[in-house]
């Protein structure tokens, strides 16, 4: 019994020991922890979102009547098998990607300028470009410049032309060869002050195509 009372007092003792052997640095664990919160809200803020989505599809094969057994185990595998890749291929095709991307319009990106980095904005535009050209004649035309709102419309600039008159919303633009127009958003319009620096990149249709295409991953299960 005295020898645990005795080993407890001076485990007690030792912790106290070690306590104020670390206590002459908090000054350094403070700076530490000041500057991994510091780290930890740049890297949150500034760092790019990426949305990831997953999905399961149940191939149905509807083209017999009825039910055939194969005449061995290997011959239905391998039919299987032929069929899922037929399907994963189809799925990333091309020609389907194609009709995703012209319907949300993914090969215009909006841009808001920041002191440090741009973000790139989907749906919180204020604004949305209209494209007035033909699908064909821009595929392999990319397209940047930088729109600056102000009172009563906005300016366009980009690295071959400089700043413009104030343009208002509505009102037709042609830049390097293709013609657009820009419209605010309806939640946009009620504002009063209406101020930013943006930048739009037009990118051509089959590189935002093959981008897609590589980033999605299409396996059976």
């Amino acid at each position: 019994m005295e020898n645990s009372e005795f080993n407890a007092a001076q485990e007690e003792i030792n912790i106290k020991e070690l306590l104020l052997k670390y206590a002459m640095y908090w000054r350094w664990f403070v700076i530490g922890v000041i500057c991994t919160l510091t780290i930890a809200f740049f890297y949150l803020r500034y760092t790019k979102q990426v949305y990831q989505t997953t999905a399961k599809i149940k191939i149905l094969d509807n083209s017999q009547g009825g039910m055939k057994l194969p005449s061995d185990l290997s011959s239905l595998f391998s039919n299987k098998k032929v069929n899922l890749d037929n399907e994963i291929e189809v799925l990333k095709s091309h020609r389907i990607i194609e009709r995703v991307v012209l319907d949300l319009n993914l090969t215009t990106a909006y841009y808001s300028e920041g002191n440090i980095v741009s973000a790139e904005l989907w749906k919180d535009a204020p604004f949305k470009v209209i494209w007035l050209d033909v699908k064909d004649s821009v595929n392999s035309k990319k397209l940047e410049f930088k729109i600056k709102l102000q009172s009563g419309g906005y300016t366009i600039s980009s690295a071959n032309e400089s700043p413009s008159e104030v343009v208002a919303f509505g009102q037709k633009n042609k830049l390097e060869g293709q013609s657009f127009i820009l419209i605010e958003v309806p939640e946009y319009q009620n504002k009063k002050e209406k101020t930013g620096n943006f930048t739009i990149i037009r990118r051509p249709l089959h590189q935002v195509v093959q981008y897609i295409s590589n980033a999605i991953g299409v396996a059976s299960t």
